[in-house]
C-alpha cells in the first residue's frame, strides 16, 4: 500500500493575533427625539430633469439602447463591482431589465444622455435607490452602471445631484453609497462629490462590490508543491472553469493541467505530456535544470493551445538546438490522451507565449537566451505548421537580470507586455510595459516592479514572479505567479542556496485591479488573501485526477493505472512497472533498474532509466508510508528497494532495504541503509550520511513499512517497521535530513 497523509493542514503565513478590543466609553443618554411623521419609500417615477441629463424610471423599452452601451464582451469590465454578471447576450439582458423595471427596492432609474428637450437623448446607464429604510431616514444609491460614454462627464456628476436632491426632498437624512476599496474611480468620484468616506469591517457583508455575503478570502499556495511557472486562463465555454498549466522539468508525465471553478479547489485533470513518443528526447537530457520549461496555456476559438520548450542545458547557449519549442493542442482538457503530438517551431529561446491580434494573425513572444542576448523576442507564428516569421526584439525589460516569461494583452488601445525579471530566486519580480504598436516601442510602467518579494526578506513567500493574468466571469482580474515558502531563511541566505524550501516553487494567486487606460495594480502575495469575491465553491467532476493537495491511500486495485499525479524521473521503462499483476493483486510490482537515484548525469547513463515512482510533496507537514514485499525480489548484492525524498539526482535522501555482505562474510543478507546526497554547483554537503543497519530480528522475509515524515517544517525523519503491525508508534527511526539539504535551484 502506498500512503501519503498530511498530518496537519499546510502552514499559512500572515495570520496574526487580532488587535485588542478598544476601550468602550458609555455616554449619557441624549435628549428624547420625537418624529413628526413616518417616512415613506420614494415612489416618484416621473421625469427628473437636469441641465445636462435626465433620470427616468427604467422601462423594458430601454433595454436595446442600454445593451448597446453596457452589454457585450467589450463592456464586461463595467459590471466588475455590481450585483449582476456581465451580459454577453441581449436576450438575457432584456429579460432582466423587464424584471428590474417593476422592482421597488432597488428602485431603478435610467440615465439619459441629455435633457428632456434633447430629442436625440438615449439611455446610456442606470442607477438605483436601494436598501430603503424610511423609519431610519436612510437610503442608499447603488447598482450604478455608467457606460463608457457617460463615465467622467458632467452628466454623470449631475445624476448624483438629481438623486440626492430627490432623497433629501423626501425627508431622508442619511444617503449611503458603498464602494469597493479597490474601485479607484468610484472613490475619486465620492471625494469629488464631498461624500464622507467611512471604512467598515463587517462579517455579514463583504465590501467587495457584491453587496451580499460571499467568500472573498483564500489561502496560498493554490496549487501546492513543485508547480512552478503557472499559466492560467478562464474559459466560460467550459462551464466557467479556470485552467492552469505548470512546468515539470524532468518529471514524467509532465505539464500537469489543473482545473477549478472557485479559484480555491484545484483538481489535477490531465497531463498534456503523457506519452513518451510526444517528446522522446526527455530520456536523454542531462542536468536537473534541463527538461520542460514554462508553458503558456491559452484558449482560442474552441481549442486549447499549450506552448512550451524542451531545454537541453548541456548544449551551448549559442546553439539554437538547445531550445526545442513546440505547440500542443486539445479540445478536451480533461483527458491526457486528448493532447496532441507536438508541432515544433524554430525559436532561439524559451518561454513561448501566443497572442492573437485583432487582424486574426498569431504571434509568439519568448525570452532570448539570457546570458547570450537578454531580451524579449517576438515573431509571427503559424500554430498549425510551426512556420515562423522574422523575429524582432520589442523590449529588453527594465534592466533586471534574465528578462523572460513574456505575455501580451491588448486593451484600451495599448499592447501590454508582462515580463519576469531578476532571476528566479531572491530578486524575482514582475514588470510591464505598453505600446500603441505590437512591435513597440514599449514604455515601462512607472510603478515597476508591479509584483515582487525582493524588498521583504521576512515574508513567508519569497521569489515571487513569473506571473500570468486572467479575468473571471465578472471581469475581475487575477494573477498567478510562482513562489517558494522560504520564510526568513532568504534573509539569512541571500543566494537561497541554503534556504529551507523543500516544497519547491508553487503556484500562488493574488487579486489585481486593472482600470481602463492604466497599468494593473497587483496585491502583494500573502498566505491569507482577501480581495475580489470568489465564485461559489465547486469542484469539477470532469478529469482524471484529484485535488492538488489531496491525501493518498492507494491500494492499486486490479485494472487500475498509476494515478496521473504520480511521476517518474525522465521517461520510464514501461516493462519495469505493473499495477496489480496476476498473483499479486493490489500491489505495484517494480523491476529493478541498473541505475539508482544517485547515478548522476553521466552521458553513459542517459536513456537507461531508473525504476522510480513518486508524487509531489503537497504539504509542509506530512507522513508518507509504503509497504514493501521484498523478500523474493532482492537476490543480488546491492539490489535495493526503498523510499526517498528527492529534489533531484544530486539532492535526495533514501531509506532502503538492501542486500549486502557483512564484513568477513560471503553470504548476502538484508540490511537497512540510510544515505543521502546534497550537492549543487554552489555548495556540497559535508559528511553525507551512509549508515547501514542489520535487519532487526524477526523482520527477515516479512513485509516492511518504510516511512518518511516531516516532523516539523524543517526536518524529516526516516523510519521502518513491520507492515503487519500497522502502528506508527512501532516504527523505528533510522535517519534524519533537513529541508535546507533539498533546495531547488530552478528545477522544481
Amino acid at each position: 500500500m502506498f500512503r501519503s497523509l498530511a498530518s496537519v493542514p499546510r502552514i499559512i503565513a500572515g495570520v496574526e493575533d487580532p488587535p485588542p478590543s478598544p476601550k468602550i466609553t458609555v455616554l449619557p443618554d441624549g435628549p428624547e427625539v420625537h418624529y413628526a411623521h413616518l417616512m415613506k419609500a420614494p415612489v416618484r417615477r416621473e421625469f427628473n430633469e437636469g441641465r445636462y441629463t435626465t433620470l427616468v424610471p427604467l422601462h423594458k423599452s430601454h433595454a436595446k439602447s442600454l445593451f448597446k452601451h453596457v452589454g457585450g464582451e467589450e463592456n464586461a469590465q463595467l459590471w466588475k463591482y455590481l450585483f449582476q454578471h456581465p451580459y454577453l447576450e441581449f436576450e438575457d439582458f432584456e429579460e432582466d431589465v423587464a424584471k428590474w423595471s417593476t422592482s421597488t427596492d432597488p428602485l431603478y432609474f435610467t440615465v439619459m444622455s441629455g435633457p428632456a428637450s434633447d430629442l436625440s437623448a438615449e439611455p446610456v446607464g442606470f442607477m438605483t435607490f436601494m436598501s430603503i429604510v424610511p423609519e431610519h431616514k436612510r437610503i442608499e444609491i447603488g447598482s450604478i452602471c455608467f457606460s463608457k460614454k457617460l463615465q467622467r462627464t458632467r452628466q454623470a456628476t449631475e445624476t448624483f445631484y438629481l438623486l440626492m436632491k430627490e432623497a433629501f426632498d423626501e425627508g431622508y437624512e442619511r444617503i449611503e453609497w458603498k464602494a469597493n476599496h479597490l474601485n479607484g474611480p468610484s472613490l475619486a468620484a465620492a471625494e469629488r462629490l464631498g461624500i464622507m468616506l467611512i471604512n467598515f469591517l463587517m462579517s455579514a457583508m463583504v465590501l467587495a462590490g457584491v453587496g451580499q455575503a460571499q467568500n472573498s478570502t483564500f489561502q496560498n499556495p493554490i496549487i501546492t508543491g513543485f508547480n512552478p511557472d503557472p499559466s492560467c486562463i478562464f474559459v466560460p465555454e467550459f462551464n466557467n472553469t479556470f485552467f492552469c498549466a505548470t512546468s515539470s522539468f524532468l518529471a514524467f508525465p509532465g505539464l500537469p493541467i489543473h482545473a477549478s471553478r472557485d479559484l480555491v479547489h484545484w483538481k489535477h485533470v490531465s497531463n498534456a505530456f503523457s506519452r513518451a513518443d510526444q517528446l522522446p528526447g526527455l530520456a536523454f537530457l542531462p542536468k536537473a535544470t534541463s527538461g520542460i520549461y514554462a508553458p503558456t496555456l491559452r484558449f482560442h476559438q474552441g481549442t486549447f493551445y499549450l506552448l512550451c520548450t524542451l531545454v537541453n542545458q548541456q548544449l551551448p547557449r549559442t546553439n539554437d538546438s538547445r531550445w526545442d519549442n513546440f505547440v500542443l493542442t486539445a479540445t478536451d482538457p480533461y483527458s491526457s490522451d486528448a493532447w496532441s503530438d507536438p508541432v515544433h517551431f524554430s525559436f532561439p529561446g524559451f518561454d513561448p507565449s501566443p497572442f492573437w491580434d485583432d487582424d486574426g494573425k498569431t504571434y509568439v513572444s519568448g525570452a532570448h537566451t539570457a546570458a547570450y542576448y537578454p531580451g524579449i523576442m517576438h515573431a509571427p507564428l503559424d500554430l498549425e505548421t510551426g512556420e515562423i516569421g522574422d523575429i524582432i526584439m520589442p523590449w529588453n525589460g527594465t534592466g533586471g537580470r534574465s528578462p523572460e516569461a513574456p505575455h501580451i494583452w491588448k486593451r484600451d488601445g495599448f499592447y501590454y507586455l508582462l515580463l519576469a525579471e531578476g532571476g528566479t530566486r531572491e530578486n524575482h519580480m514582475v514588470t510591464m510595459a505598453r505600446s500603441r504598436n505590437l512591435t513597440g516601442p514599449y514604455d515601462p510602467a512607472p510603478g515597476n516592479p508591479l509584483l515582487t518579494s525582493a524588498n521583504d526578506t521576512s515574508s513567508y513567500f519569497q521569489a515571487v514572479g513569473h506571473a500570468d493574468l486572467f479575468q473571471d466571469a465578472k471581469g475581475q482580474w487575477w494573477s498567478v505567479a510562482l513562489a517558494v515558502r522560504a520564510g526568513g531563511t532568504y534573509g539569512q541566505d541571500p543566494g537561497a542556496y541554503f534556504g529551507n524550501l523543500p516544497m519547491g516553487r508553487e503556484t500562488v494567486l493574488t487579486p489585481v485591479t486593472w482600470e481602463e487606460g492604466e497599468f494593473p495594480v497587483f496585491t502583494p502575495v500573502t498566505g491569507d488573501v482577501s480581495g475580489w469575491p470568489l465564485p461559489p465553491e465547486a469542484i469539477p467532476d470532469e478529469g482524471e485526477g484529484q485535488l492538488s493537495d489531496a491525501d493518498d491511500a492507494i491500494t492499486f486495485p486490479p485494472g487500475s493505472k498509476l494515478p496521473i499525479h504520480f511521476v517518474h524521473w525522465r521517461l520510464p521503462k514501461a516493462r519495469n512497472y505493473a499495477v496489480s499483476p496476476p498473483g499479486h493483486w493490489n500491489t505495484l510490482a517494480l523491476k529493478s533498474s541498473v541505475l539508482n537515484l544517485t547515478a548522476f548525469d553521466a552521458d553513459f547513463a542517459l536513456g537507461r532509466g531508473q525504476t522510480f515512482v513518486g508524487r509531489r510533496m503537497a504539504h509542509s507537514l506530512f507522513r508518507f508510508r509504503v509497504d514493501v514485499d521484498w523478500a523474493k525480489s532482492l537476490t543480488k548484492e546491492e539490489m535495493e528497494v526503498g523510499a526517498s525524498i528527492i529534489q533531484d539526482q544530486a539532492q535526495h535522501f533514501d531509506l532502503g532495504i538492501v542486500m549486502l555482505k557483512p564484513s568477513g562474510s560471503e553470504d548476502l543478507r538484508p540490511h537497512l541503509r540510510f544515505r543521502g546526497i546534497s550537492e549543487t554547483p554552489y555548495r556540497a554537503m559535508e559528511n553525507p550520511p551512509n549508515e547501514i543497519f542489520p535487519l532487526p530480528e524477526g523482520w527477515n522475509g516479512q513485509k516492511i513499512s518504510l516511512q518518511i515524515e516531516a516532523v516539523n517544517s524543517t526536518h524529516f525523519a526516516f523510519s521502518a517497521g513491520l507492515a503487519s503491525q500497522g502502528d506508527v508508534s512501532e516504527m523505528r527511526v533510522f535517519g534524519h535530513c533537513k529541508g535546507t539539504e533539498l533546495v531547488p535551484y530552478y528545477s522544481g
